[in-house]
């Protein structure tokens, strides 16, 4: 499967599309459940800081 940016017309490698859905899924996670007030914000703000750093490592990445 070969998927594209549609920006951009740049191919995203498989591994680098899991990082960054699992790095959404982070920061969505996070920010929803910060905002409902589930848990301590002690936990949630850790988590959504995994999420962006993920994404710059994605971004950082040498493509082949």
């Amino acid at each position: 499967m070969r998927l594209t940016l549609a920006s951009g017309g740049t191919h995203i490698p498989p591994t680098n599309l899991a990082l960054l859905t699992v790095a959404v899924l982070l920061m969505l996670g996070g920010a929803a459940l910060l905002v409902a007030r589930v848990g301590s914000a002690g936990i949630w703000i850790p988590v959504i800081a995994v999420g962006i750093a993920l994404t710059v490592i994605v971004q950082q990445r040498p493509r082949r």
